[in-house]
């Protein structure tokens, strides 16, 4: 086995961490690339017209970024959904105590 597989075998949260990501930036590239191909805002002729490829390179990665973490928000708090573990000792819930009249002197 190589390192990097016995690395992510190890560290769970890494692989968590890693292929949300992945994931987050893959939704990135489709959403960035819709732009383009649709020409949302007339973003393509701009691009085109200024060579400012590198305005198309900041907008995915910055969208990744954003979707990227989103991704990651969405897997961990699905992660609460698991069920407890099974087994081990339960906590007895403490026995509720009666309530009973207090007097209270009053001072002067």
């Amino acid at each position: 086995m190589r390192p990097i597989e016995a690395f992510l075998r190890r560290h769970a949260l890494v692989r968590l961490f890693l292929v949300h990501t992945l994931i987050g930036y893959a939704i990135a590239t489709l959403f960035v690339g819709a732009l383009v191909v649709f020409n949302v805002g007339g973003l393509t002729t701009l691009v085109v017209r200024q060579h400012a490829e590198g305005f198309i390179v900041l907008l995915w990665f910055f969208s990744g970024l954003t979707f990227a973490s989103v991704q990651m928000g969405a897997a961990i708090m699905s992660l609460a959904d698991a069920p407890p573990p099974a087994g081990g000792k339960r906590a007895r819930p403490p026995k509720s105590a009666a309530l009973a009249a207090v007097r209270v002197a009053r001072q002067r």
